[in-house]
């Protein structure tokens, strides 16, 4: 880019000092020159997706839950809309979707992963047993043609998350730190929480929930990966869960 950027100063010099007739072809040269200059300016300033890696895969940090497709009832677009929306997180280089529930993905292309879950959202009635635990990964693999890559398990809801993190008054205090954090930077509040989890040790992937057709947010989403939090800022919002926040 250095070079290249010598290379534009050069040209400009030169036409400067040849001082050519200003024909119509020379303006339309020089008007395709800005084109693509200024799209070269917006692909270099974009973000770039941060890739995680499991094994011989590497997929997006960021993960797009499409739990709509089971469970509709938050809203849904047609399917032409539906399909419409995921081609354009596609396009964005978020390739990741997660899934809720033992079934498969439509082909969309190559590199586009699907996670499959395992979803329990109550009591199961019964002792938790090893063998209960390995029927319902059976069952996922039979479903899945007899291979599964990465099965997920998820057993709770966010209001259960909520209580066993700490009070409803709490975790207002810490959205009302978030949001400070997000004013002082320019930024969207869950952007702010999806880089903190993204700047744990331990944090391969953020998962945001996404209703194809009525709120992809998928531009807003690769924002994330466009900044880091400072440390002054981690330090503020980890403060609130070792008693130092409101």
């Amino acid at each position: 880019m250095v070079s290249f950027s010598g290379d534009i100063i050069q040209v400009g010099q030169a036409l400067k000092e040849s001082k050519p007739e200003p024909t119509g072809e020379l303006e339309i040269s020089l008007v395709n020159l800005w084109s693509s200059l200024k799209e070269l300016h917006a692909y270099c300033n974009e973000p770039h997706v941060e890739k995680s890696q499991l094994g011989a895969y590497h997929f997006p940090r960021l993960l797009k839950g499409l739990w709509q497709l089971p469970y509709p009832a938050w809203g849904s677009g047609t399917a032409e809309e539906q399909r419409t929306g995921l081609a354009r997180l596609i396009e964005s280089g978020l390739t990741a979707a997660d899934m809720a529930g033992h079934y498969p993905a439509p082909a969309i292309g190559d590199q586009v992963y699907a996670a499959t879950k395992w979803c329990v959202f109550g009591p199961v009635g019964h002792p938790i047993t090893t063998e209960w635990v390995l029927a319902q990964v059976k069952e996922c693999c039979r479903r899945f043609g007899g291979q599964v890559e990465l099965p997920q398990f998820h057993w709770s809801d966010c209001f259960d998350i909520i209580n066993m993190w700490g009070s409803w008054t709490e975790f207002q205090g810490l959205l009302a730190v978030l949001s400070a954090v997000a004013r002082e930077h320019g930024l969207v509040l869950t952007n702010v929480v999806r880089r903190w989890f993204l700047q744990q040790p331990v944090a391969g992937a953020v998962i945001v929930g996404t209703r194809l057709g009525v709120a992809a947010h998928g531009d807003e989403n690769v924002e994330v990966f466009g900044f880091e939090l400072e440390d002054s800022d981690l330090a503020t919002i980890n403060a609130v869960p070792l008693g130092g926040g409101p």
